[in-house]
């Protein structure tokens, strides 16, 4: 399998994904507040799945640094949000569109 670098946004809604991704053997980078980062940083990203009755069915857990991601770390950075205007520190990303990627030819 081949793994990939993948951008989540916001915490709220994408650290469940991105912890399944970064268990999966992916690299994952969450862009999230600071206040958010430093907690994610200081204890990693726990997500608890329950069942229907309100019992744990499983913990999930994937250690996280600020940064860009590393094998089976989290990677953190940090965006300012400031009214409707959002500034990233992302940086050294690189985006490949769909029509670059080659596609192996069956035979």
């Amino acid at each position: 399998m081949t793994s990939l670098n993948i951008l989540v946004l916001g915490a709220a809604y994408g650290l469940l994904p991105a912890v399944r991704i970064c268990l999966a053997g992916h690299r994952v980078t969450l862009v999230c507040r600071d206040q958010e980062q430093a907690q994610i940083s200081d204890h990693g990203a726990s997500v608890t799945l329950l069942r229907r009755g309100g019992q744990v069915d499983k913990r999930l857990h994937v250690p996280a640094r600020r940064g860009l991601a590393a094998e089976g770390v989290l990677g953190l950075t940090g965006t300012e949000v400031s009214g409707t205007t959002v500034t990233s520190s992302v940086s050294s990303l690189r985006t490949v569109s769909p029509s670059r990627r080659t596609r192996s030819a069956k035979g």
